[in-house]
């Protein structure tokens, strides 16, 4: 299974506030760029990044 083909949902959960923001289809490659882009950004100190599939939620998720 190639990181490339593999459809995941990337979502925005901020902790301090408990809210989930809409989820965005990406590939789990784009959506595992994107929440380590963000988590290196100050701007979303108080967020977590979700990656996960409809069936499965992936273990790895990125903490600011």
């Amino acid at each position: 299974m190639k990181d490339d083909t593999v459809s995941v949902i990337f979502q925005y959960y901020n902790k301090k506030r408990d809210k989930e923001g809409k989820a965005i289809p990406k590939t789990y490659r784009k959506a595992l760029e994107l929440a380590r882009d963000r988590a290196r950004d100050g701007r979303y100190k108080n967020y977590e990044f979700l990656i996960y599939n409809d069936s499965v939620k992936i273990t790895e998720v990125v903490e600011t």
